[in-house]
């Protein structure tokens, strides 16, 4: 259980983040569906991540989440009428955590790799 503990915190985090983000800050996006879509999204790799036992991908997942609302609210720009691109920089940010904890997980296993590698 321990060892699939920091898969439950983001999990929870991340659902909260969900319902803080569709509900609470509603007004702010006005979008029903796009954050379901990324909340999924998420799900899908968390779940990934606790499948191929990858630690630290959950936590870049829910940081990406509220980083990429955060980031597409401040930069947002409206470009049409009801067109606008906070869901645009919100999915770019998301998906680029997630990527970015993909890379982190993938060099710091090479570089654990490496080290027991070595000879002392």
């Amino acid at each position: 259980m321990k060892k699939y503990l920091h898969n439950i915190i983001s999990l929870l985090v991340l659902t909260a983040l969900f319902i803080l983000v569709r509900y609470a800050l509603f007004h702010l996006h006005g979008m029903k569906d796009w954050p379901v879509m990324l909340f999924v999204l998420g799900l899908i790799s968390i779940f990934a991540s606790f499948a191929v036992k990858i630690k630290r991908l959950p936590v870049f997942t829910c940081a990406g989440y509220a980083a990429g609302f955060i980031a597409g609210a401040v930069l947002q720009h409206d470009y049409g009428i009801g067109l606008n691109s906070l869901w645009i920089i919100w999915t770019a940010v998301y998906c680029a955590f997630i990527l970015f904890g993909i890379i982190f997980e993938i060099a710091h296993t090479k570089n654990k790799k490496n080290q027991t590698d070595t000879p002392k």
